[in-house]
């Protein structure tokens, strides 16, 4: 049923009940793993709030990437220690546009996300990149959410 299953990943908590899930289907129906990971530009600009020189601006983007780099090979790194093939990579963009355009250029046939990053931990709201690719996808979306431990 599903042979390319994508997993956008931003490497925050809420990732991980969405990794799950993504093994569990994957195992089930024998799919590849697409791990994706957006370097946002608004990320760049936050960072970059001093208005820093354009080499200071280049070093926090190489940070970024690099740090997109190993969110993927970790993540990578899980699906394969269940015995799923997985593959990964780090995009330029807005994220809910590049996982779409990346969904459809990859034939991928089901997205798992979790249903809250970075900036939307601890609201009871669809994060809104996860909202926007649940609206416009035009394949199943999976949102899992992150409840933290119990204190």
């Amino acid at each position: 049923m599903f042979a390319n299953i994508l997993v956008p990943t931003d490497g925050s908590a809420g990732v991980e009940n969405a990794v799950n899930c993504a093994i569990a289907i994957a195992r089930k129906f024998h799919a590849k793993v697409h791990i994706l990971h957006v370097v946002h530009p608004l990320c760049v600009l936050y960072y970059n709030q001093r208005n820093q020189p354009q080499r200071q601006l280049q070093k926090l983007i190489g940070a970024l990437h690099q740090e997109g780099e190993w969110i993927v090979a970790s993540t990578t790194e899980v699906f394969r220690a269940h015995d799923v093939e997985a593959t990964g990579e780090v995009r330029d963009g807005y994220p809910a546009e590049v996982i779409l355009a990346y969904a459809q250029e990859m034939g991928i046939e089901l997205i798992v996300m979790g249903a809250h990053g970075r900036h939307t931990r601890g609201t009871r709201m669809l994060g809104h990149v996860a909202n926007e690719v649940v609206h416009r996808a035009s394949i199943p979306v999976i949102t899992a959410s992150y409840l933290p431990p119990a204190d």
